[in-house]
């Protein structure tokens, strides 16, 4: 006698609670990455820099202002410790001092 497997596929969906709060359309496009530190939010877009926004409402994005690396470097990923920013880029790494977001 040959078993033959029998496999059931069932349909099961979930209703999910989630909802947009807030949005922003930042002038950093093409984002590589984010990094919260608190209540900041870091984002870096390859193309438009790195945009820093204050979260401390966390339904709410407060944008801060946009930082550019400068010499045509193009951010990619951004951790933060303290009050620095460790920036990766097409030509090498960045530090950022970020104890005053509003101007990095």
């Amino acid at each position: 006698m040959k078993f033959i497997p029998l496999i059931i596929f069932t349909s099961i969906s979930f209703a999910l609670n989630l909802s947009i709060l807030d949005y922003d359309n930042p002038s950093a496009t093409h984002i590589l990455d984010a990094e919260i530190i608190d209540d900041l939010l870091i984002v870096t877009g390859m193309i438009g820099g790195i945009e820093f926004y204050d979260i401390s409402n966390p339904e709410l994005l407060n944008h801060l202002t946009s930082f550019n690396l400068g010499g045509g470097s193009k951010p990619n990923c951004v951790k933060a410790y303290g009050n620095y920013a460790y920036i990766t880029s097409n030509q090498g790494v960045a530090i950022v001092n970020i104890s005053n977001p509003s101007n990095p």
